[in-house]
This record gives structure tokens, sequence and C-alpha cells, in this order.
């Protein structure tokens, strides 16, 4: 089955380290990815290139009475690219270019399904419920996620939950390299905490920092490791970060790595990963962790607490509480050798549930069936006048 994917992002957050996954193991299965169209350059085309998949690049404009032209060039664009690789699935990695995926199927007469990513939705779904409502199918990668999608009306018979998976055995078989602690000059002996995560406010950074300047207080050596780019905002919340950890006094106790690809061989340094999002439909950077034997301590937020069941494979705390997170980050750091390797049994085995091969196998059948199903016969309505209605 040849199926365009269309990502709203160059960057490589969660979504997109989802859809590279999804790309690399496509050759098992009948799935052919057959193009990615993005909006521009950047490290995610570069990393789709070198798996010798086609790139595309399309300029969003908004429908607009004034200059319906650059709208309707947009759709022109996207469904160029379908016909052009006879694409028979048009996939959207991600919901926000929900509409411009919607008029290209109908235009194409072609099924198009949705990847709904996020748990706080209200003022997207609010805007873009009707477009939901017109995928063939939409996607939900937890089970919190569904339960949002059918509280805002989107019909169950077209809501699917299908997790966000990983490569569950690159993690597990991955071995440290020792090149972090070396970078850094420190030992074996010296505490790591680590978060994988974009540079975001909706990941509760700033709850992190306030958290680590509890634990500073407890554990004198510790260190936070914040691994992920701020590609979205230039730079500049970065930036924040930074000034925001020298007003609490602990910049010392803060590295920020920016992007690094080599995320399996840094888990194995890390003694503790954390997630303190305040929003978060699955959460990869969780699901990674677990898979790599990790100790994770995370916020409930979203589908997390569907992959963390607390004090058993990891601790779940409410969100936006720095004091309650750090209480668990200390905990995750002085558990006794013991318990330690109880609870890092049970993180990687709760993993082998999200392995990508069974994302990609529940993908296989529902491509199999949009196919299957679809018709060629004319669109219900013209794109332009529902645009307009």
């Amino acid at each position: 089955m040849r199926v365009l994917f269309i990502n709203e992002a160059s960057f490589i957050g969660g979504a997109e380290t989802n859809l590279l996954s999804i790309l690399r193991a496509a050759p098992r299965s009948s799935i052919e990815p057959v193009a990615v169209l993005l909006p521009w350059e950047g490290p995610l085309a570069e990393e789709i290139r070198w798996l010798g998949i086609p790139v595309g690049f399309v300029r969003y404009h908004k429908f607009s009475l004034r200059n319906p032209y650059l709208y309707v060039q947009t759709l022109w664009q996207i469904s160029t690219w379908i016909w052009r690789t006879r694409a028979e699935v048009i996939h959207l990695n991600h919901q926000w270019l929900v509409e411009y995926a919607v008029q290209a199927g109908r235009i194409t007469r072609r099924p198009t399904v949705c990847y709904m990513r996020g748990w706080k939705e209200d003022a997207f779904l609010a805007t873009h419920s009707k477009w939901l409502s017109n995928v063939n199918t939409t996607i939900a990668d937890s089970e919190a996620v569904r339960r949002l999608l059918l509280d805002w009306s989107i019909p169950s018979s077209k809501v699917v939950t299908i997790y966000s998976g990983i490569d569950t055995q690159c993690y597990e078989m991955a071995y440290s390299t020792g090149k972090l602690r070396y970078s850094l000059g420190i030992t074996q002996e010296t505490p790591l905490v680590g978060c994988i995560a974009r540079l975001a406010p909706e990941k509760g950074l700033e709850d992190l920092l306030q958290a680590a300047l509890y634990v500073a207080k407890r554990i004198s050596d510790v260190l936070f490791i914040f691994i992920g780019s701020d590609e979205s905002h230039n730079g500049t919340y970065r930036q924040s970060l930074e000034n925001y950890a020298t007003k609490l006094g602990i910049r010392n106790k803060v590295v920020f790595t920016g992007f690094r690809k080599d995320i399996p061989e840094l888990l194995q340094e890390l003694d503790v990963v954390t997630l303190p999002s305040h929003t978060e439909s699955l959460g990869l950077s969780v699901l990674e962790a677990l898979a790599a034997s990790r100790i994770v301590v995370a916020t409930s937020v979203g589908g997390v607490p569907e992959m963390i069941a607390d004090n058993q494979n990891g601790f779940l705390v409410p969100p936006k509480q720095p004091r309650a997170l750090a209480q668990a980050l200390i905990r995750a750091l002085e558990l006794s050798p013991e318990r330690r390797t109880e609870m890092s049994q049970k993180a990687r085995q709760s993993s082998w549930d999200f392995d990508i091969q069974t994302q990609v196998s529940r993908l296989e059948v529902l491509y199999k069936q949009l196919v299957d199903s679809s018709s060629l016969g004319s669109p219900r309505r013209g794109f332009l006048s529902e645009r307009r209605s």
C-alpha cells in the first residue's frame, strides 16, 4: 500500500520521532512510504532522505475570501504529490494540518487518516472538530486522547486507538559509551537525572528546575541533563530556562545538550529519567526510558498512566507540583539496589506492548480496510463550498 505522509513541522520532536520509526519499520510490512510532505527544510528532512524516501515541501496558506488562490494553490501542491506518487492513502502525522489533508483527500478521492497527538487540545478541537469528523479515520495515540475526541462528538466509528511505538530492541540492546559523563568530567557515581523532551513550556521544564533546587539540597552532587532542541523557539526558550536556573542558584546543576541522535546510548548513562509535562498524549521519551530499563518519574497526564503504574515500573506525580516531583526524584535516586533492579525489569517488560512493529501492523490493517472500502466516485461536496459554509 502506497502511503503519502504529511507532517506539520521539520524539527524532530516526539511525533516526528515516531514518524521516523514508522518509516524505518515499513519495509517489514506491506506499507510503502512514497513521500513525506514538510513545510520547510530541517533535521527531519535530512533523516527522511537518508532513508531513501522522497521529501516534498508545501507552503500552507489559510483560506481567504479576498485571495482564495493561495489556499487553492496549497491544495493543488498536495494533490499533485498524491497523484505523482500514486499514493493510495494520505497519512497526516499530526492533527494541525487536518483541514488540508481532508480537502486533498476529497480532490484526489483518497482515504485520509490523521494521528491526534495531544491531550489538552480543546482550543484546537473547538475550531477543527468539523474537519476531524470528515477524516476517514482519526487515530488516537492513547485512550486518554480517544476519550477527548469522543467528548468532542467525533464519531466513535471513525476513532481508533493505536499507540505510538518504538524499536524496543534498540533500547534494550544499547550500551553506555560513557561519552556523556566523560564530556561532563564526572564519574559513574555522580547521580544523573535526564529529561528528554523538546524544549517547550508545556513540557513543565520550569517545574523541573524548581524541583532540581529541592533535590540538590538533599543530594548535593546530582546533575540534571536537559536533552532536546529549542528549534521551535529559535533558542529563546532555552535561554530563558538557563536564566531561570541561574536565578534559582542551580546553574551549575543543569546541563543543556541540545538535540541528540544517540538517545539509546545516553539513556544507559542516566540514573533517572523524568518527564514533568503539563500535557502529554503519550510521551515517547517515557516509553524509550522504560525500554532502556530506566527508572521513570513522570506527571500523571494524558496517556502517561497508560504506560506507568505508580510505584511498580515507575513513579507518577501530579502536574505543576515541583515539590511532589522533587520528592519522587529523591525517592527514585535513593532506591535500594534490589528495588531498583525489580523496577527496572518491570519497566523493560512494560515497554513490550509498545513496540513499533505492533503499531505498524495495526496501521497496515487500517490502511487495507480503507483502501478496500474507498470509492473513486465524486466527492460529496466541492472543497471550496464546504470551506465557505
